[in-house]
């Protein structure tokens, strides 16, 4: 015998409301995490070749921009996609720069591979341009070579160390987690910008300095703790110090 079970009709809202809530939490999160590698002269012999990881939501990874890459992928996941065989598309034959897209794009796993031989295909990959502009050109690439030094007082011996990335190494020790870390921290070697109002709090005599390239700019920043301000600021990249 079937059995009806009737629902009050204030409670039919907090019923609907409830499953709903059940259904968004068991429903995965959505996750973006990606190698992206670019060949700018070809992937024939002897060419090298361009990589870069990023991360969405925070942007983040080794990618030069991956705020911008990460706009753009999100918003054209279209672009992942071939082009379809039947598209009408004219022959390029002076365009070598290939590229590959391997990981999670929205939770999905994706393997896209580009290639500029068609004029479709140079649509698909400009529609994608934040994501491999930074990594065509191996001449114009971000590199990153420092050097640091470290005084735990003013009168103590200098202690020094130098870290590269892309690929990592130096004297750094852990120097692929330094690049990884250095990497997430927005403008690292800025200056605290004049008329910051700083607390007035003594973190130590201890003085740090960076100079060299990073990501293709020059850098020359000197580090201390004799207010809040400066102490923020060390405490960024304070792991390049420890060690140094």
């Amino acid at each position: 015998m079937l059995r009806v079970v009737r629902i009050p009709l204030l409670l039919a809202p907090l019923a609907v409301l409830l499953a709903a809530v059940s259904t968004s939490a068991a429903s995965p999160v959505s996750t973006t995490r990606v190698s992206i590698t670019v060949w700018p002269q070809g992937s024939g012999p002897g060419q090298t070749a361009e990589s870069a990881t990023l991360r969405c939501r925070p942007a983040g990874g080794s990618h030069p921009t991956p705020a911008a890459a990460c706009r753009q992928l999100l918003g054209h996941t279209g672009a992942l996609r071939p082009v379809a065989r039947d598209a009408r598309c004219s022959r390029i034959d002076d365009d070598p720069q290939q590229a590959v897209i391997r990981g999670l794009v929205r939770g999905r796993r994706v393997r896209a591979s580009f290639k500029r031989a068609t004029s479709c295909e140079v649509r698909r990959w400009n529609t994608l341009r934040s994501v491999f502009a930074p990594l065509t050109a191996p001449s114009q690439a971000a590199k990153t070579s420092i050097e640091i030094g470290f005084w735990p007082s003013p009168d103590g011996p200098e202690r020094d160390a130098t870290l590269t990335c892309e690929p990592a190494g130096g004297t750094l020790p852990n120097a692929a987690e330094a690049c990884r870390r250095l990497y997430q921290v927005e403008a690292p070697f800025a200056a605290v910008p004049a008329g910051t109002a700083c607390t007035q709090t003594w973190g130590g005599p201890a003085e740090g300095s960076v100079a060299g390239m990073f990501r293709g700019e020059k850098v020359d920043a000197s580090f201390n703790r004799r207010d809040g301000c400066q102490i923020e600021r060390w405490d960024r990249v304070a792991f390049l110090f420890v060690r140094a």
